[in-house]
């Protein structure tokens, strides 16, 4: 086979100490010998002279380390085996720093029939390198595997780590998505439940004695204060504060954020350091309503500071201030 410096000088033209060069930089500096070329001759090498460079330079630089020199395929399950790899052996900050990467597990048996070992291959843009070596060899032994070293061009490692990313970018990506759809089943599930314990509580509103339904909402107030360890408001809408409320909702917090959300507003606050909002809400945990209320209030400059309502008293609420807002329209107000 032609020697990769005479194959550069007879295909490329480039003179015999540009070759030497060139191969000599890029195996000591652990460089692209491609990107130093197409430098040098001032254009994109075609795809078959590419194919070739390549095909050589894998052969020299096995002769020269004296290991198998690793050529990515087209596997359909490579980036899901290296990234099983990184992410239980070798670890992603060990490949970037040394510029590595794991390919796969296998086992052997130094005697027939004996007991196995396990080693793991692992590609290396310069297999020479003592320091990666013994951090690779130490983060393998401790968990019993022995490690096998592969050579690997520099533009391969580049593909291949850049590859793995992407994966692991998508992956991340759809464990995200996997997890809002799981937590939006939530909500609903729990909107559900929420809209049948008002209607069961209206049911037994319209059927039993006042101070029977008066002491299960008192008792239902302190469970709440209990579980969120937060002041639940008791609403009275035959005094003034339903006017600050109604006010609150059509300057502060539209009424489609509040429903969205299960959120009310209830007091506007103003002292010397700063001015808060209470707001009560169905679900004092629920990020995405304090997230959401936070928005509404920034421009504002306001704080808030979160109470919590039995979902009864928030939709009582809520039917208060439309039957306002249609009187309005009617011109009843």
């Amino acid at each position: 086979m032609m020697s990769l410096v005479d194959w550069l000088t007879t295909e490329l033209g480039l003179s015999h100490e540009q070759a030497i060069a060139s191969v000599t930089q890029a195996f000591r500096k652990g460089k692209s010998l491609q990107g130093i070329i197409e430098h040098l001759i001032e254009y994109p090498l075609p795809l078959d002279l590419n194919f070739r460079l390549k095909e050589l330079q894998r052969f020299e630089w096995g002769i020269r380390y004296g290991l198998d020199v690793f050529t990515p395929g087209i596997e359909e399950n490579l980036a899901d085996q290296i990234l099983y790899l990184i992410e239980n052996l070798v670890p992603m900050r060990l490949c970037q720093l040394h510029r590595i990467i794991p390919i796969s597990m296998a086992t052997y048996s130094p005697i027939p029939g004996r007991l196995y070992h396990y080693i793991v291959r692992v590609a290396m843009v310069n297999p020479d390198d003592i320091q990666a070596e013994d951090d690779l060899g130490y983060q393998l032994r401790r968990r019993g595997y022995e490690l096998q070293r592969l050579a690997i061009l520099p533009e391969d490692y580049e593909r291949l780590f850049r590859m793995c990313t992407n994966e692991q970018t998508l992956r991340e990506h759809r464990q995200a998505l996997q997890r809002a759809y799981e937590a939006n089943l939530k909500l609903k599930e729990e909107r559900k439940a929420l809209q049948k314990a008002y209607e069961i509580e209206t049911r037994i509103v319209h059927s039993q004695p006042k101070e029977l339904v008066d002491r299960l909402r008192r008792l239902q107030r302190f469970e709440l204060k209990i579980l969120y360890g937060l002041l639940c408001v008791n609403l009275d809408w035959k005094d003034e504060s339903s006017d600050q409320i109604f006010d609150l909702i059509e300057t502060l917090i539209p009424l489609r954020v509040c429903q969205d959300y299960q959120v009310i507003p209830i007091a506007r606050l103003r002292n010397s350091l700063s001015s808060i909002v209470q707001v009560a809400m169905v679900d004092p945990n629920n990020l995405h309503a304090q997230n959401m209320i936070e928005i509404c209030l920034k421009p504002h400059k306001l704080a808030l500071q979160r109470f919590v309502i039995p979902i009864n008293d928030f939709r009582q609420a809520i039917d208060a201030y439309v039957e306002r807002q249609n009187l309005k329209r009617q011109g009843d107000l």
